[in-house]
């Protein structure tokens, strides 16, 4: 079977319907140029094709415009990997009849020998999505949001890369230098480490809670710097700066006791949403998105409402006021409070397309925001979470790439799947979050979330796969003796190495990690319900075996090593040269 797909029969560039204008290809670009008249709404341009009917049932890895959406399965039959798709009745951002990969498309020709993959290498103004049509018909599609164009005047349309190779590694690295090219490279090389407030404690966060997981953080894990304080500090959604009733003493209380602790501080908002009864909205209505009655729009007139003080309002950062509040805010919190991570959540509700006070697309308003943020954050990191991906491209050092943690094996299995399916994006684009680590059950009055101790190995085992940052998402303060051995053996691995492993094919059953010369991990992973499934992993010389969790030796001077994974569970083999140190 080739490697590389044959031309199709369509002429492209083209328009999904009739237009007034020219379509002129590039090797880079398509430049449309409108005729002698103003075209009033142009419609999304096809800048290229292809012939996939030989691959129609080939396994292939497809992105989503936002964070919780990617398809996996096949051409003919893609399956949806992540709870929320861009086209289902809560995001609703296309028809539900049809499937669009955005940002990029890998096609596995052959598993572990020959890939090709599909893609936009730059979003500055234009998202970009593959769809595969009737005949076999794989077309790459530009949305112009029906901008206007006035009489003769030109737009610079994006035109799609294209890389075959022999693994998946080969051709995401081929193209992660196409969008390094154009939005350069990450500004951090080194993960972070900490613990954040959300998962054990969900909104319902006091001083005294901050105060006293960031003292026994200290204690049990000093390794463990960054302190992130999540939803519930803030009086309402778009408030960023003014406390709830929770916070004696404010903010500043908590940011002290974090410091006492030898700990950094970290916080969470989302800057692109506020509700109805914040300051922001009463102050400022119009610094939002509105109808043509000139009221502020919910969100949930365009998509999904959000999930806490909803309905949530769109901040329209197409105007210089929101922008120059949100680079005020971000930098006051960064000067009064030394914040070192700005988790950035709900960013997807800043690039919808919407009517904006100034004519731009939706990417150029988000990015327009994003820009003030990131300039107000100075040396901080910047964390997307719910983000679209491919318009945050150069404006987020870390990025969350996959759903909320939630202690059930469907939630750790979904976010295996999701995290292994963006682990190339780790050093290349930004550093990978995968979410946080929990290894113990959660039974609160507001929550009560279990898992049995395979389940949370599982967990633990994918975290040790895609590395990236390291956050504990449990209550530090009655840590079990079992969960404090499994983030000790995590915080081991990040010390000799943060990259990420590379999968052996689209399964992602299989990935290899080496740790040193000496050292090298395999990373064992089967999803099925009731199948046993039997691995084999091997090096090229004889090799001493080890199971990486429980420390102890499986084979003595083997190049090869067999072994079983029970269904929903992985396993984590440690392979050591001789005549070197214990792991």
């Amino acid at each position: 079977m080739p490697i590389k797909p044959s031309q199709s029969t369509l002429a492209t560039p083209c328009f999904d319907r009739r237009s007034n204008a020219q379509l002129i290809k590039h090797d880079n670009c398509v430049i449309v140029r409108a005729n002698n008249a103003e075209i009033e709404q142009l419609p999304n341009v096809i800048v290229a094709s292809w012939d996939l009917s030989l691959w129609r049932d080939q396994q292939v890895l497809g992105d989503g415009f936002q964070m919780l959406c990617q398809w996996r399965g096949t051409l003919q039959h893609p399956q949806r990997v992540s709870r929320c798709a861009d086209n289902d009745n809560d995001y609703r951002r296309y028809p539900a009849d049809q499937v669009r990969y955005y940002n990029y498309l890998i096609v596995e020709v052959e598993p572990s020998k020959a890939y090709w993959l599909c893609g936009f290498a730059s979003c500055d103004q234009f998202n970009g999505y593959f769809q595969y049509r009737d005949q076999g018909l794989l077309v790459a599609v530009v949305e112009t949001e029906q901008l206007s164009l006035a009489a003769r005047q030109e737009l610079s349309l994006p035109m799609p890369v294209c890389v075959a190779g022999h693994s998946i590694d080969e051709v995401t690295s081929q193209f992660a230098k196409a969008i390094q090219h154009h939005h350069g490279v990450p500004r951090f090389n080194n993960s972070l480490q900490g613990w954040c407030s959300w998962y054990h404690y969900y909104e319902h966060i006091t001083t005294d809670i901050i105060a006293a997981n960031s003292d026994a953080l200290s204690k049990q894990f000093p390794q463990a710097k960054v302190v992130l304080i999540d939803d519930g500090y803030q009086r309402a959604m778009g408030d960023w700066l003014l406390p709830s009733d929770k916070f004696a003493g404010g903010v500043e209380s908590a940011i002290d006791a974090i410091e006492r602790a030898n700990c950094q501080p970290g916080i969470w908002l989302a800057p692109f949403i506020a509700e109805r009864s914040s300051q922001l909205l009463q102050q400022h209505p119009d610094w939002f998105v509105r109808n043509q009655q000139g009221r502020p729009i919910p969100a949930d007139d365009i998509t999904y409402g959000g999930w806490r003080c909803t309905p949530w309002y769109l901040l329209d950062t197409s105007q210089d006021g929101p922008c120059q509040y949100l680079r005020d805010t971000v930098a006051a919190m960064k000067q009064r409070w030394g914040i070192v991570l700005f988790k950035l959540d709900a960013l997807y509700w800043g690039a919808l397309q919407v009517p904006r006070a100034n004519p731009m697309t939706s990417v150029e308003a988000y990015r327009r925001g994003l820009a003030a943020i990131r300039e107000g954050a100075g040396d901080a990191v910047v964390l997307g979470c719910n983000a679209p991906m491919w318009p945050s491209l150069g404006l987020v050092d870390a990025m969350r790439t996959s759903d909320d943690i939630h202690r059930h094996m469907h939630r750790f299995s979904q976010l295996h799947q999701e995290n292994a399916c963006r682990s190339w994006q780790h050093n290349k684009l930004w550093q990978i979050d995968q979410d946080c680590l929990t290894v113990s059950d959660l039974d609160t009055a507001e929550q009560q979330q279990h898992a049995s101790p395979s389940e949370y190995l599982f967990h633990a085992t994918s975290m040790l796969t895609h590395g990236g940052n390291l956050i504990l998402g449990d209550s530090v303060l009655a840590m079990p003796s079992l969960a404090h051995n499994t983030i000790q053996r995590l915080f081991d691995r990040w010390q000799q190495s943060e990259d990420s492993a590379k999968y052996h094919d689209l399964d992602f059953s299989q990935a290899r990690l080496r740790l040193s010369a000496e050292l090298e991990l395999f990373l064992l992973f089967n999803l099925h319900r009731d199948v046993t499934q039997q691995h084999i992993v091997s090096c090229d010389e004889p090799v001493d075996w080890f199971d990486y969790w429980q420390q102890i030796p499986l084979a003595d001077q083997q190049t090869e090593f067999r072994c079983n994974v029970e269904p929903k569970q992985a396993r984590a083999i440690l392979a050591k040269r001789r005549g070197q140190s214990s792991a």
